[in-house]
């Protein structure tokens, strides 16, 4: 499964947090800046990022872990999110923290400007995975009172239905 997801959102994220292809040093340069600005303080989990905390809106509200999800779970009346629907409503956390993690793998290809294929392997990625969850679990504690997100992983399943 992790294979899958990366293979099919490979491209959703290249497209969509902007990286470029080819050896030409300005997009290479441009690609390894890219990769550290979005790997600083987790600014590809916000819906709006910013340089700085103030700046950004909508921690795990990207539109690329919809698109994942939908890739993943939802593309059609034969995927696993439709036919086991009583299992992603509303959606897993552990399925939200592997998004991020494959996101995280994603951006990792793109580290020394031109992408080289990274495997999504449990070894290479299960600490990576871990932090995501503990963040979400985190996160999950701070805004119990607002339900935030019980609300996103409702959001989620609901779009990808």
């Amino acid at each position: 499964m992790r294979g899958e997801l990366k293979a099919k959102f490979r491209p959703i994220v290249e497209l969509a947090l902007d990286f470029s292809s080819g050896h030409n040093k300005a997009i290479v340069k441009k690609n390894r800046e890219r990769v550290e600005y979005l790997k600083e303080g987790q600014n590809f989990t916000f819906k709006t990022m910013g340089d700085r905390e103030d700046e950004r809106k909508g921690l795990f509200k990207t539109a690329l872990i919809q698109k994942g999800a939908d890739v993943m779970w939802f593309t059609n009346k034969n995927d696993e999110g439709v036919v086991y629907h009583h299992h992603f409503k509303p959606f897993p956390v552990s399925a939200l923290a592997l998004l991020l993690t494959a996101i995280e793998c994603c951006i990792d290809e793109w580290a020394t400007g031109t992408r080289t294929d990274i495997p999504f392997t449990t070894q290479d990625y299960r600490s990576v995975y871990e932090v995501h969850l503990k963040c979400l679990r985190e996160f999950e504690k701070h805004t119990r009172e607002h339900g935030l997100l019980k609300k996103i992983c409702k959001k989620i399943y609901t779009n990808g239905r």
